[in-house]
C-alpha cells in the first residue's frame, strides 16, 4: 500500500479547511432562507459553527503533525540532525518549518478565539437577510 505524500496530505488539509469554512457561512444563510425566526436561526447555527470551528481548529494543529510524519521525521530525536536523519535532503528546510509550527498556543486557545470572532455572524445574517427582504416588499 502507497502512503501519501505530506503534499497530499497538505492539499487535502487545505480542501477539508475550504469545506468547512464555506458549511459555516451557509448554515445560517440556509436557516434565514427557510424562514427560521431569530432565535431558532442562532439555535440551529451556532452549534454547528462551534462544532466546525472546533474541528477546524484541531486539524490546522494535526496537519503538520501528520506531514511530519510522512516526511519521515523522528519526534523522540534530541537534536536537529537526529529529527532530520530519515527527512529527504530536498525536505529537510520545509521539515525544520514545520516543526517550529506547531509549539505557540494551542488548538483550544485558538479555536476560543475563532468562536469569538464567528458567534456573531449567526446574528448579522438573520438581520442582513431580513433587511434586505423588508425592502424588497416594500418596493
Amino acid at each position: 500500500m502507497e502512503f501519501p505524500t505530506y503534499t497530499t496530505i497538505a492539499a487535502l488539509g487545505q480542501i477539508v479547511n475550504l469545506t468547512l469554512t464555506l458549511l459555516a457561512i451557509a448554515v445560517p444563510i440556509l436557516c434565514v432562507l427557510k424562514g427560521y425566526r431569530f432565535f431558532k436561526t442562532n439555535l440551529i447555527s451556532i452549534p454547528i459553527i462551534c462544532a466546525i470551528v472546533i474541528l477546524g481548529a484541531y486539524l490546522a494543529d494535526a496537519y503538520p503533525l501528520i506531514q511530519l510524519h510522512f516526511m519521515g521525521f523522528d519526534f523522540d530525536g534530541l537534536s536537529d540532525t537526529e529529527r532530520l536523519r530519515a527527512v529527504e535532503p530536498a525536505s529537510r528546510a520545509l521539515a525544520t518549518e514545520l516543526y517550529g509550527s506547531i509549539f505557540g498556543i494551542g488548538w483550544p486557545l485558538k479555536a476560543i478565539f475563532a468562536m469569538v470572532m464567528v458567534l456573531p455572524y449567526p446574528a448579522a445574517v438573520w438581520t442582513v437577510i431580513t433587511l434586505a427582504k423588508s425592502v424588497i416588499k416594500k418596493a
